[in-house]
């Protein structure tokens, strides 16, 4: 017997779904009836803009130490201190 995406428990199909970035599940949407219809829910909705709005959260806090990691290593090296 194989296991198609019916057969999985829709929690688990819901956190697989919300994995997916917000522009490509238009794509998603029109692969099955079964991800058209997760996709107009009320609990996967909320569910995939927690994880992207946490996604954006740690995306912004990675490029604002990367910024001031390379500020401060350019500060030293024109400093004569690091190289």
């Amino acid at each position: 017997m194989s296991t198609t995406v019916t057969n999985l428990p829709r929690d688990l199909v819901e956190e697989i779904v919300s994995r997916v970035p917000l522009k490509a599940m238009r794509a998603v949407r029109l692969t099955s009836k079964t991800f058209y219809t997760l996709s107009k829910s009320q609990s996967f909705t909320k569910l995939h803009i927690s994880k992207e709005a946490s996604l954006d959260v740690k995306q912004f806090f990675s490029n604002k130490f990367y910024i001031l990691f390379k500020k401060i290593k350019k500060h030293h090296q024109g400093m004569g201190v690091l190289r």
